[in-house]
């Protein structure tokens, strides 16, 4: 575990060992796998063969979409972390795939201006103290709507309905990034869908709030957002100072350990308040589905 946390040499895209090694990463974990173990690629056909759920070689959504998976085996399967090597394992395969990747870096150059905007309306224009504070609140509140999002949202899991369309739904929110836990390219939200996903909050502060105060709690809630995504890529791909790594082993025991708790990204206090702390002595997640066999006497 301390390899992981603390190695110069972290990696930043998984790939296949140079030995060859196998590991089998959809197998949950009490003590996080070390560094070099989430360097190894899946082995496609082996994976593909053992669970009978998605084949790496080919695009992802369409799988789902024609697929005759129970709701159960595939949120039991979707959650079991694989590796896919170098580069991005396709979703479309088509000229659409350029559009479900996003570098870390875009979330930043895309939405600080508009903070910056809202808060220097705020300022200009009520008392700057103030404005300020209600900046803090909306940072806080943001950490709320994380976990709200988190937890209910990104894994509905147990409402899902049995329906292919869910299933694809589900899999383009948040079990894309379970299933290939460590793709730099799809763990921060690419801006469209953030756009959706914002709007309605946006117009709820707008509407509840004196139109200046708004601007300035708005502008603390973006910041919080900027702050997550970018934590959230951090916490997958870079070497942290110590008083980071706690909180990058708690994140990848969400990945390795229990998906069912420890929703906080930036923090764990709302997993306190609510009850989902992820603790050393937390249960691992059930592993229904052990390979395909299942599957064809449900």
């Amino acid at each position: 575990m301390a390899r992981l946390l603390t190695n110069k040499n972290h990696k930043v895209e998984v790939q296949l060992s140079a030995d060859g090694t196998e590991f089998d990463s959809t197998t949950f974990v009490k003590e996080l796998p070390a560094e070099e173990k989430l360097s190894i690629a899946t082995d496609y056909s082996n994976d593909y063969k053992k669970h009978k759920f998605l084949d790496l070689n080919r695009p992802l959504l369409m799988q789902i979409l024609r697929s005759d998976f129970k709701k159960d085996f595939y949120v039991d399967q979707i959650h079991r972390p694989r590796h896919y090597g170098k580069g991005s394992a396709p979703l479309f395969g088509n000229f659409l795939e350029p559009l479900t990747k996003t570098a870390w870096w875009v979330v930043p150059v895309a939405w600080l201006p508009v903070v910056v905007y809202h808060m220097g309306v705020a300022l200009k224009n009520m008392n700057q103290l103030f404005a300020c504070f209600l900046f803090c609140v909306g940072v806080f509140v943001w950490t709320l709507i994380e976990y709200g999002l988190h937890r209910f949202l990104f894994h509905f899991d147990d409402w899902l309905p049995e329906s292919n369309i869910a299933f694809a739904t589900h899999f383009l929110l948040h079990g894309c990034h379970h299933y290939l836990p460590m793709d730099k390219y799809r763990l921060v939200m690419p801006p469209t869908l953030f756009v959706i996903l914002c709007a309605p909050f946006y117009k709820l502060v707008f509407a509840l709030l004196p139109l200046y105060w708004a601007y300035a709690g708005f502008a603390g809630g973006l910041f919080g957002y900027v702050c997550y995504d970018e934590c959230h890529f951090f916490l997958h791909h870079s070497k942290l100072p110590p008083f980071m790594r706690k909180l990058k082993k708690y994140h990848l025991e969400h990945h390795y350990k229990n998906y069912q708790l420890g929703f906080g990204v930036t923090s764990w206090f709302w997993d306190e308040v609510f009850g989902t702390y992820l603790g050393p002595d937390a249960p691992l997640s059930k592993m229904k589905y052990e390979s395909g066999l299942e599957v064809l006497f449900q």
